[in-house]
């Protein structure tokens, strides 16, 4: 099998090392957000809305840029096979790429959550205390 070569498992296990993080993760913050749900989730008074928007944001485009990467690297490790249409990775990759700016460009989403992190830095240095109510999930 190809995983089996010792090139493969470098070039492929630290990627779905990252993908089993960010399934955690995501399953996390799924889970508090449900848990929400009932206390009017949406409202700008919960205090909890800033913090998932901030997670989900940076969980989307990180797991879309490491998915075209993972898809990238199993096309090139196919060689010449990886670029048939009988391989069907072209489609797989084309399918995927719109990951890339579906539901807000990368960049942008990231911005957005280096934003809600300088915001909480700030508070931070004024003395302010920071409450993360996900972080009890990551203790």
């Amino acid at each position: 099998m190809l995983i089996e070569y010792p090139l493969t498992k470098r070039r492929m296990l630290p990627l779905l090392a990252q993908e089993i993080i960010y399934m955690c993760v995501t399953m996390k913050t799924f889970e508090e957000a449900e848990n929400n749900q009932e206390k009017n989730i949406l409202s700008p008074s919960n205090p909890i809305l800033d913090e998932i928007h901030a997670v989900s944001s940076v969980l989307k485009a990180k797991t879309a840029w490491m998915s075209t990467e993972a898809i990238r690297e199993s096309r090139r490790m196919m060689g010449g096979h990886g670029f048939s249409a009988y391989s069907k990775m072209g489609a797989l990759y084309s399918n995927n790429d719109v990951n890339n700016t579906w539901e807000g460009e990368n960049n942008v989403l990231i911005q957005q959550t280096t934003k809600y992190i300088l915001q909480n830095l700030q508070k931070s240095m004024k003395g302010k205390e920071v409450k993360s109510p996900l972080l009890k999930f990551f203790n």
